[in-house]
């Protein structure tokens, strides 16, 4: 009886133990109910006026600027792998010159291409706020010109997130590096 009884207490100890109070709650089918999918660019916004594409005309508006960032066949992709495994890929059109020229003034002779490329970096997300916490790199620390790191990551409402970080642009004054202010909307949750 005695075996019985010490029994029956161990077996309570053990179920009671293993419901920590203070254990964080695993939320991430939240998380990727919220985030996981594929975002297009809705609106892209530089701090300087720049004239990326030399038309003479300069405006912050990169949509304008830049056309390919429409055609990104990426944009943002968020995947919710596992709990503490978030991961963030921004692809953009990298600009890179011809014949590797890289002028700090502006050339008319230098031919500019566009090659779709992105980062990706794991991230968390900061307790009752809409801010995205993204890690800094530390295996594998790419190019900071060609994919620099953001500066600020939020989610600005159901399905659109924003990423605010400093790019530079060969443009018609020659290199500029700007503040880039990127919203992006969620078209599918299937990456």
């Amino acid at each position: 009886m005695k075996h019985i009884l010490h029994f029956f207490i161990c077996i309570i100890i053990i179920l009671t133990g293993c419901s920590r109070k203070d254990a964080a709650p695993d939320n991430t089918k939240q998380v990727h109910d919220q985030l996981h999918g594929k975002y297009k660019v809705i609106s892209s916004t530089s701090r300087d006026a720049v004239d990326i594409n030399m038309d003479g005309i300069a405006t912050t508006d990169l949509l304008v600027e830049v056309p390919a960032i429409n055609q990104s066949y990426r944009g943002l992709e968020i995947r919710i792998v596992d709990k503490d495994k978030f991961l963030l890929d921004e692809s953009w059109p990298q600009q890179y010159l011809d014949y590797g020229a890289n002028p700090d003034v502006y050339d008319p002779s230098v031919a500019i291409n566009y090659v779709d490329q992105g980062a990706t970096r794991l991230f968390s997300l900061k307790d009752n706020s809409n801010e995205i916490i993204v890690k800094p790199d530390t295996d594998y620390i790419p190019d900071p010109v060609k994919f620099p790191f953001p500066t600020s990551v939020t989610i600005e409402g159901p399905e659109l997130i924003k990423i605010v970080l400093n790019r530079k642009f060969y443009t018609s004054k020659g290199s500029i590096t700007t503040t880039v202010t990127t919203v992006y909307k969620r078209f599918t949750m299937i990456t």
